[in-house]
């Protein structure tokens, strides 16, 4: 769970579970969806923990802007995981131009 400061006088209660009555952690899937881009494995995330960062994926000519849920970006360090959830790749499509170097039908680069 994530962290408060605590500025007043606070009562806290523990939580137990019955483990002999097969009470046991909740787990979810975190799904990456990479919309186009190279895979990404989905984790199994125990309820109420945060989901690892996977490597960024790769997508030709596109900038990886970072992991979504719906519109708003989603921080894989920050936000506690407490059902499944599939998120979603955000790209920026990178603009590539063609310079023409010297005569006729020499090399072009591409900047």
């Amino acid at each position: 769970m994530g962290s408060s400061l605590i500025t007043s006088d606070t009562t806290l209660y523990a939580k137990w579970k019955n483990s002999s009555a097969g009470e046991t952690d909740r787990t979810y899937t975190v799904t990456f969806n990479s919309d186009g881009g190279t895979a990404v494995a989905a984790q199994s995330v125990k309820e109420g923990k945060c989901a690892f960062k996977p490597n960024d994926p790769q997508k030709a000519g596109h900038q990886f802007l970072g992991w979504y849920n719906g519109n708003v970006k989603f921080d894989l360090s920050a936000n506690v995981i407490t059902s499944d959830i599939t998120l979603i790749a955000k790209w920026q499509v990178l603009d590539a131009k063609i310079v023409a170097q010297g005569a006729y039908n020499e090399s072009l680069y591409v900047e």
